[in-house]
């Protein structure tokens, strides 16, 4: 059988203060005890204060390319006389790719 794991949540706030699958008997008044099923996966899970609950975590943003930010500067086209399409081949092959995404 498995262990039962429970949310321990500010009452007040709906911050969550700890989950296990032991309580405190009885629990500090200002905190309330959530039954959760089963341990929650951190790794993919977080807590939804609105909810009261563990939701998904949304999927990372895409690395930023920092080729977008030297051409939107304008300071190095103003500088060359070369069309955006050459100028942005240049910066991507001279830029290595650790560098180019942040």
């Amino acid at each position: 059988m498995a262990e039962q794991w429970y949310a321990v949540v500010n009452n007040s706030t709906g911050d969550l203060v700890s989950i296990g699958t032991v309580l405190a008997d009885p629990l500090p008044k200002a905190l309330v005890a959530i039954e959760l099923g089963s341990r929650p996966d951190l790794g993919t899970q977080l807590w939804d204060i609105p909810t009261r609950s563990f939701v998904p975590r949304p999927a990372p943003p895409p690395p930023k390319d920092r080729v977008d930010d030297i051409m939107a500067d304008g300071k190095l086209a103003a500088l060359l006389p070369v069309t955006k399409g050459d100028m942005r081949a240049a910066i991507i092959a001279n830029l290595p790719d650790e560098a180019r995404y942040y």
